[in-house]
């Protein structure tokens, strides 16, 4: 392909890495605290694998992996300006985190992680209520990061940058956004609390409930 075309890989990875660089330095402070998140869950997964070998422990250390994975791409494709694609990361570390709360409360659980065919999101939710656990706030999350994920509703605008006259320019490659940019990368700071709520070795407060809800 002839380098004249603009949508070549070396010229969108060349704007890629222009965008990173923006967003790093425009959201120093956030973009610190997703590290610093993303450095805390890397001793996590150290501090598993130092436990007693058994099946409950290397599915632990497998999930804590995987969602380590998904806040690090989420946090790689915010700051790259590729806002869908980072709120699917976003919605499989939803998912990372419920299994994770069921296999820290009920070692048995374990073994669906082995299974041949994935448990469905809802059937893992279920074994959580079954325990008395809250999922209210996970599934709010997780709804709405599925409706983001879906493909030709109002969210696809964030790859569309709309000018006057209704000119539209999409954003191949990634384009930036700053409020956009900070709220994930806020999330990505906030979400590990909610991970490790049920994980038996630290202690993470309730989220509060105003009686007015």
């Amino acid at each position: 392909m002839s380098k004249k075309w603009r949508y070549n890989f070396e010229l969108i990875m060349r704007h890629s890495n222009v965008l990173a660089l923006e967003s790093r330095k425009n959201h120093k402070k956030r973009h610190s605290s997703a590290r610093k998140t993303l450095s805390f869950l890397g001793q996590i997964i150290d501090e598993i694998g130092k436990e007693p070998q058994n099946h409950q422990r290397n599915v632990r250390m497998a999930l804590a992996t995987r969602f380590f994975n998904h806040l690090l791409s989420q946090m790689l494709l915010t700051e790259r300006g590729l806002f869908l694609d980072a709120s699917n990361s976003s919605r499989s570390a939803t998912e990372t985190t419920a299994f994770y709360w069921l296999v820290c409360l009920d070692p048995s659980a374990s073994s669906l992680y082995d299974a041949s065919s994935s448990p469905r999101p809802v059937e893992i939710r279920k074994r959580l209520e079954e325990l008395n656990i809250d999922v209210s706030e996970l599934r709010d999350i997780y709804s709405h990061q599925s409706e983001v994920a879906h493909v030709g509703n109002s969210y696809d605008n964030m790859q569309i940058r709309w000018g006057k006259n209704n000119n539209a320019e999409l954003s191949v490659g990634g384009g930036a956004d700053h409020e956009i940019e900070k709220k994930s990368l806020n999330a990505i700071a906030a979400f590990i609390l909610i991970f490790l709520r049920y994980d038996p070795n630290y202690k993470v407060s309730e989220p509060y409930k105003s009686n007015d809800s």
